[in-house]
């Protein structure tokens, strides 16, 4: 295996995210950090719809950031089945079944350009419950977690062997969602500790 810089951006992407989620982790198994079930789900399904519209359209380490992070998501979704928060919305349930289109529409188009777009607007939407949930409750987040998912994207975004929308559209939106959320979340926190 050579490590030109693409490689080694891929590899970072993997690291980032494995060091990022560690802390969030830690603090679901201490009860501190208590993730929304239904973020978590979506997050998960999602990341494998990227991940392999990523792989369709040869993005190279590119996409290893998303499959780790695919990984990851689903790990902590079924570790959030036993304390994680299940306040789910009708519009929860809403994502869920447009989300869900993004299998059918990969196979009537034969591409999976469609698909990516209805997870990447999922995957913005999906921070919903999370950012609810924060808005009263932010200690129950780890900014840090949200810190290194931004790292490991832009990592990703640089890994790309093949620039195009499939492969880098979800990627570069969350990359700008962990950018508002990050601030958003430091704010709720400052704002609760000094009410």
């Amino acid at each position: 295996m050579s490590f030109d810089a693409k490689t080694v951006y891929g590899l970072i992407a993997i690291v980032v995210t494995l060091v990022g989620i560690a802390p969030y982790i830690v603090g679901m198994l201490k009860g501190h950090t208590k993730p929304h079930i239904f973020s978590w789900f979506l997050w998960a399904f999602t990341g494998w719809v990227v991940t392999a519209a990523q792989i369709w359209d040869s993005a190279g380490p590119g996409l290893w950031g998303m499959l780790t992070a695919s990984i990851v998501c689903t790990l902590v979704f079924f570790m959030s089945l036993k304390d994680g928060k299940k306040d789910i919305t009708r519009s929860d349930w809403v994502m869920l079944s447009t989300a869900l289109l993004a299998i059918p529409a990969w196979v009537v188009t034969s591409h999976p350009l469609l698909s990516v777009i209805i997870v990447t607007g999922i995957d913005l939407i999906a921070y919903g419950p999370t950012i609810r949930k924060s808005w009263k409750k932010p200690g129950e987040e780890v900014a840090f977690m949200y810190v290194a998912a931004g790292t490991w994207q832009a990592f990703s975004l640089l890994a790309m062997e093949n620039y195009t929308l499939v492969t880098c559209l979800s990627t570069a939106s969350l990359l700008a969602m962990n950018c508002f959320f990050v601030p958003y979340l430091l704010v709720r926190r400052a704002a609760v500790k000094n009410a």
